[in-house]
């Protein structure tokens, strides 16, 4: 701070950081302390620099000055003796400056305070210094930095007096305006920035005060939170602060007012109806043209869950850690509790399982998922009221329970709930939209024993949970109340799991009653060879249930966790038994056997790796083997598919895209994805008689496919017409009952003799 300075001071900024940098050579200076003669350059260097500066210690003292500081007089002109230099104390210059009533030499004082006590790491203040002929402007600079553990701060000040003279220029130039217009413009401004932070803070509320006017803007959100009326100003706002709190608060505000800058900390406000909300309030309090800032924004957070559940947890009620909702164990006493002293009113329950949360989790990783989860449990609990129970009672399953309530009054609050959830919110850069499929289930009421209750809690719950099941397998992001027949689709499902479970357990030790794979040909049109592979089919023959069709027994294990497994064991087998086929002598070593693969399959992080080992052990090339999966396993997770599918292309393995057609982004997949083979799907192949369209259609499939280097399968060819016009077409490759049904190893052994000696 140089003396004679104006009255006005422009506070440019003060960044936040207590992080210092280290000293880049040893400052000792004659007479005070030596300087190294190896670090001459960089003393020489530094009093060089143009800007006045000087270096001062933990308490102070200038230790190092520049030329242009030596000669820098204080009205502020090049002089021979400089007005202070090394060896005074700067904190006492500003301090005398400052008891002379110089406003910006107190700011400086307070700000370089802080600095040294390690509260900022940098600041810069713009202002006048009035001489006996005109008034210039400077900025002072003033950074910390750690020498010998000590805490000091470089001070540099800059004569900006022709940057000022512009913008006071500009500034005259822009009061010609109308002084409405410039009102409207800035209010424009700040609505513009209120809108940012609002979609960027979707969840929060967002608020904006002015303290010179104390207008206060307050977003829909928070006056939500604090539970209404709008809030229009500051001393509103701050009034409604707990008193506690309030004592608390108003020190850290008032700081703020002064030197700028952010804070964050929880606190209770009070609403209308005299209820308390918990909320982390956040505020930053931007910097103006005078001493004090300008304007404070900031966002305020509903964390009202989340310390009930630490007072729940002081007070011994388990809750969950993560959403602070309540854990199975105690949602199912209070179920317990409700049906006991229900009388002669219904009580009902919603079971909401999230759909897709793994795919949240892979795409974003664990911690959006846990915050993703935790914006689910504050939507279903703010749209369920205070008279519902709600709990987590899986990673993405909640309970809502409902005394008192009517089947027809639950269904309406679950599609509530469900649209609710489907709100947008934001995932990374984006906005996302999470579904959740509901099942619902009402206990009416009826006669039941001493002090029990009619329905078994556990039961209901089970109940609750078919009619979720049954929403996701029509789509999920829907709510289906229970029906006595989902029972009993459940236990045949159960039935059916249970014995695929035991089938896969001796599948490779050749049971004919268990699993078995079959094999339909893929024939080549007009050539020497014409079986160019096969695909592997899946058959159960159970000794209890009988033959199964997979229709039935893939659903059930898409369901029960078996797909994986099971798809790994149709993997293993395909690919040993195409080994067995390729030793037979002059096999053509270009045969392949093509394997469908689930979506659950493909999205496991080590697939890549099976498939791999799989060749190894069977000794086949990746182009033997075809991995086949359909639209909708690659619509599930594009990006984690596009990574697993273009891996295995690297490896030489053949890629196909089944069912080509049926999906909603047929062609993105064919530009995005690394595809060696497309199928068309046997809906188009069989329409072509009737439909000249429908024969267009395969005929640019066709043609799109060879073009980008692909073959092209017609799949479900089962008339000689719709061969012919495959042929005429250019497809080459045709698959179906016209030409060769499923077979076993057994039945395909004398084909593939015979088109040896053919060949």
């Amino acid at each position: 701070m140089r003396p004679n300075a104006g009255a006005g001071v422009r506070n440019v900024g003060v960044p936040m950081d207590n992080q210092t940098d280290p000293l880049p050579f040893d400052m000792t200076l004659p007479g005070l302390r030596s300087v190294p003669t190896d670090e001459a350059l960089a003393l020489a260097a530094f009093r060089r620099i143009l800007s006045s500066a000087c270096i001062i210690d933990s308490c102070g003292v200038i230790i190092l000055t520049n030329d242009a500081w030596d000669h820098f007089g204080g009205d502020g002109r090049p002089t021979a003796e400089p007005c202070f230099g090394r060896g005074e104390n700067y904190l006492d210059v500003c301090a005398r400056a400052a008891g002379g009533g110089d406003p910006h030499a107190a700011a400086v004082l307070e700000r370089l305070e802080a600095v040294l006590k390690g509260l900022l790491r940098e600041f810069t203040l713009e202002y006048p210094c009035q001489t006996s002929t005109d008034l210039l402007w400077f900025s002072i600079e003033v950074a910390a930095f750690t020498h010998e553990g000590e805490r000091w701060a470089v001070v540099i000040h800059n004569d900006i007096s022709a940057h000022v003279s512009n913008e006071a220029a500009l500034s005259r130039a822009n009061s010609a305006l109308d002084g409405v217009a410039q009102d409207r413009l800035a209010a424009a401004q700040r609505a513009e920035q209120r809108s940012a932070l609002l979609e960027m803070m979707s969840s929060d509320g967002v608020w904006d005060w002015l303290p010179d006017s104390d207008d206060f803007f307050a977003s829909d959100r928070l006056t939500e939170i604090l539970g209404g009326p709008r809030i229009e100003t500051g001393r509103a706002f701050f009034s409604r602060l707990h008193l506690d709190d309030a004592d608390r608060l108003q020190p850290v505000i008032a700081l703020r007012l002064r030197i700028g800058g952010p804070f964050e900390t929880e606190a209770r406000f009070l609403r209308p109806d005299g209820s308390e909300v918990w909320v982390l309030l956040r505020g930053n309090a931007l910097p103006g043209n005078g001493l004090a800032p300008a304007r404070v924004v900031g966002t305020l957070c509903d964390i009202s869950v989340r310390r009930e559940a630490e007072e729940s947890l002081k007070a011994g009620v388990a809750r969950d850690s993560l959403t602070g909702l309540l854990t199975r164990t105690v949602f199912m006493d209070r179920l317990t509790q409700a049906l006991r002293h229900a009388g002669a009113m219904p009580v009902s329950l919603l079971l909401a399982d999230l759909d897709g949360l793994s795919d949240v989790n892979q795409r974003f990783g664990g911690q959006t998922g846990n915050a993703l989860l935790r914006e689910i449990a504050w939507r279903i609990c703010e749209e369920a009221g205070p008279g519902a129970t709600v709990a987590r009672i899986g990673g993405d399953v909640f309970t809502i329970l409902l005394p008192d309530t009517p089947g027809e009054a639950a269904q309406a609050l679950a599609e509530r709930l469900r649209a609710r959830i489907a709100d947008p919110i934001r995932l990374g850069p984006d906005l996302e939209v999470v579904t959740a499929s509901f099942g619902v289930v009402t206990a009416e009421p009826g006669p039941a024993g001493p002090g029990q209750p009619e329905v078994d809690p556990e039961e209901m719950v089970v109940e609750a949970e078919l009619g979720m099941l049954a929403a996701k397998g029509e789509g999920g992001d829907r709510c289906r109340t229970f029906e006595p027949e989902m029972r009993r689709t459940s236990l045949h499902r159960n039935r059916l799991a249970s014995s695929m479970r035991e089938a896969l357990a001796v599948a490779d030790q050749g049971d004919p009653d268990g699993f078995y794979l079959v094999y339909q040909p893929i024939h080549r049109l007009s050539e020497e060879r014409p079986i160019a592979g096969y695909e592997a089919l899946l058959r159960w023959q159970s000794p209890i249930l009988g033959a199964v069709s997979p229709a039935d027994f893939i659903p059930v294990a898409e369901r029960a966790g078996l797909i994986v497994p099971l798809g790994d064991w149709v993997m293993r087998r395909a690919c040993r038994q195409l080994a067995a086929w390729l030793s037979i002598s002059e096999a053509d070593p270009d045969l392949f056997v093509g394997v469908n693969v689930a979506p659950q399959q493909l999205y496991q992080p080590d697939f890549v790796d099976k498939v791999l080992a799989c060749l190894d052990s069977t000794g086949l090339a990746p182009h033997n083997l075809k991995i086949e999966v359909t639209e909708g396993s690659i619509l599930d997770n594009a990006y984690v598919a596009a990574n697993v599918l273009n891996a295995l292309r690297a490896q030489g393995v053949r890629l196909s895209i089944d069912d080509f057609g049926t999906g909603f982004s047929s062609l993105s997949y064919l530009a995005n994805f690394q595809f060696s083979e497309l199928k068309i799907d046997r809906s188009f192949v069989q329409g072509m008689i009737a439909n000249p369209r429908t024969r267009e259609v395969v005929k640019t499939i066709v043609t799109l496919g060879q073009g980008l280097g692909m073959s092209v399968v017609a799949e479900g060819v089962e008339r000689s017409e719709e061969l012919a016009l495959l042929e005429a077409i250019g497809c080459h490759l045709v698959q179906g009952y016209l030409l060769g049904r499923p077979m076993g190893p057994d039945q395909i052994l004398p084909p593939l003799r015979a088109e040896l000696v053919c060949g």
